[in-house]
């Protein structure tokens, strides 16, 4: 939870707290719905003196707590000697160095006073007689079964007279840490909502819907496209692969050189001149699949020059020289 409310948030829980829409704030304020909401929105404009004057006797809150200056909605203006703090928590409260509101929630629940009632049973020393006391009659009645029946090191009376006995370090501290526990789970669960609360699902778990819902989609493939394209960034994912660990080809890995590449590499190692059909039919050859070519000859049974056996070869040397092959 963060440390500071903006205006926006206070006039949202105040209006919340009165149980009243921006209609109904309307008409009870003569302030216009458009205005009040515009008052609650994030993009927050400024409210003219009139209306903010309004709405602190509607609500019968201070300006300031209006307009977060103070945190004091009833309590206004307590001189700090009716509070009994020392300096240092002063000091501290106004450091801004701890979550002031998160404190507040702390020391105001319902079980903050038993949690320090503990504590102060814990630290004055108040329960540790009535322990030792308990203790020492333990003691007493494990000896006393010892001088009568002479039990063995490993008789389970005795162990459970030894398991009795009591630590008040240890007996405090969980007494303590399960009344804090409680009071954190009732604050945490009171701001699962929060903006600044992680958010309950995962990016994992987010993904995962998302996947389901394309697999779902019964639209043609472009439009399963442009589902996909429509995903935010917060939902994307980037994966890097390493190629050695897939199961592809060569040619399917290392199809990275171009007609042009290829050409040069084999006219500066052979002094051929290739062309691009040469290049495609050695490819086609080598099982490297090829797009479909859209310049088709307008009959199949068309003849098209074979590569010549030199040439074959030096794009072969090529091919292998760019490991796509």
């Amino acid at each position: 939870m963060k440390g500071a409310t903006t205006i926006q948030e206070r006039l949202w829980e105040l209006r919340k707290d009165k149980g009243l829409n921006l209609e109904e704030l309307s008409e009870l304020t003569g302030i216009s719905k458009s205005a009040l909401g515009s008052y609650e929105k994030e993009d927050y404009k400024e409210i003219n003196h009139g209306n903010l004057i309004t709405l602190a006797d509607f609500y019968e809150v201070s300006v300031d707590y209006l307009l977060c200056r103070t945190e004091n909605r009833e309590q206004i203006n307590t001189p700090l000697t009716g509070l009994h703090l020392n300096d240092e928590m002063v000091a501290l409260l106004k450091s801004g160095r701890i979550n002031n509101r998160l404190l507040c929630e702390l020391a105001t629940h319902k079980d903050f006073i038993k949690f320090l009632a503990d504590i102060e049973i814990y630290v004055d020393g108040i329960a540790t007689m009535q322990i030792q006391n308990l203790n020492a009659l333990v003691d007493t009645v494990r000896h006393e079964i010892i001088e009568r029946y002479r039990p063995g090191e490993d008789d389970p009376h005795l162990k459970v007279l030894q398991a009795a006995h009591i630590s008040d370090d240890e007996y405090f501290s969980h007494m303590v840490r399960d009344d804090l526990n409680l009071i954190i789970r009732d604050i945490r669960e009171a701001h699962k909502k929060d903006s600044e609360s992680a958010p309950q699902t995962t990016v994992a778990d987010e993904l995962k819907e998302n996947l389901e819902a394309v697999e779902n989609f019964k639209g043609s493939r472009d439009e399963t496209v442009m589902v996909l394209s429509k995903l935010s960034d917060a939902e994307h994912i980037d994966i890097k692969l390493d190629m050695s660990e897939l199961d592809v080809t060569p040619a399917e890995s290392h199809a990275s050189a171009t007609y042009d590449e290829i050409k040069a590499h084999v006219k500066e190692h052979t002094g051929l001149a290739v062309s691009t059909l040469n290049i495609a039919q050695v490819k086609r050859k080598c099982g490297i699949i090829e797009r479909e070519c859209y310049n088709k000859a307008k009959s199949d049974n068309a003849k098209q020059p074979q590569c010549p056996v030199d040439k074959e070869k030096a794009i072969e040397d090529a091919l292998k020289h760019f490991q796509m092959i």
